[in-house]
């Protein structure tokens, strides 16, 4: 058995040796071509080196985001891009350095939901290096109706209130209140919008306990999301505190948040914790 084991043995070996030699063959030949061609000829592929001094993982932010930093290359650097995420997948290029290694800008905060700043800097053969920064905004909620909030652009009809005593977060929460004979309560927001998530929570409930309410929220007044009218239950969507998020466009909005009389004692939503784009 061991005489028709050499073979092999022989065999494999002989196949090493050729693929050694050939791997040292091809490296050497690379290094003769790089020699004779010159250092003109390599190809770049470092990326540039960010530096990121402003701001600071976490760091909290008012109503201003400022970034500082540098971007340096072998080479040149030959564009800067900083862009906002936010927490709910959206995404914005913010602004976009062309001529220099210096970082230096400011823009305001244009939605609470932002919690990430990305910036990538590109060299002369788009090598590109990035770096991502987590930040905690003072102000949680585009609207929180808290004590502080601002009001500019929200109007209501029917019986719409604050409340401390049930909200999704902070001290306060929204209360529209639909009522025999007047109707549906109703909420409004007009803003100038990105295209991206506009957010928020709610609750349901009734005065008569035995039914849920309907529940509407509107762009530009039409439904895009409902929740109908239907019988007390444990899995009836709304008893207790949900978040919803939708897609819109850019441009100038109207949202609306409805819930309609059907009961004798009144319905109500509760509404918390707003994202706008």
């Amino acid at each position: 058995m061991k005489k028709l084991m050499l073979p092999f043995v022989s065999f494999r070996l002989g196949n090493l040796l050729k693929i050694l030699m050939q791997n040292f063959l091809n490296k050497t030949f690379t290094f003769l071509f790089i020699t004779l061609m010159g250092c003109e000829s390599i190809i770049d592929i470092f990326p540039p080196e960010l530096e990121i001094i402003k701001p600071q993982t976490d760091e909290v932010i008012y109503d201003d985001i400022i970034i500082a930093g540098t971007a340096t290359d072998n080479n040149t650097v030959t564009e800067i891009k900083i862009y906002t995420q936010t927490k709910l997948g959206d995404t914005w290029l913010e602004e976009k350095i062309t001529d220099g290694n210096d970082i230096e800008v400011s823009f305001p905060v244009w939605s609470r939901s932002i919690d990430h700043i990305l910036v990538k800097a590109f060299d002369d053969v788009n090598n590109f290096d990035h770096i991502k920064i987590k930040i905690n905004q003072e102000t949680l909620y585009d609207m929180d109706f808290e004590a502080m909030d601002s009001w500019n652009g929200w109007s209501w009809l029917g019986s719409v209130y604050w409340t401390d005593d049930d909200k999704f977060s902070g001290e306060r929460s929204l209360v529209l209140y639909g009522l025999n004979g007047a109707g549906s309560g109703i909420v409004s927001v007009t803003k100038k919008t990105r295209a991206g998530h506009v957010a928020f929570a709610f609750r349901r409930t009734s005065g008569c306990y035995t039914i849920q309410p309907e529940v509407n929220f509107l762009i530009d007044g039409s439904v895009i999301w409902n929740l109908e009218r239907s019988d007390i239950g444990i899995e009836v969507e709304g008893t207790s505190w949900e978040e919803k998020s939708f897609m819109v466009s850019e441009g100038t909005h109207t949202f609306s948040w409805t819930v309609k009389y059907a009961c004798s004692n009144g319905n109500i939503l509760f509404l918390d914790s707003i994202y706008l784009p």
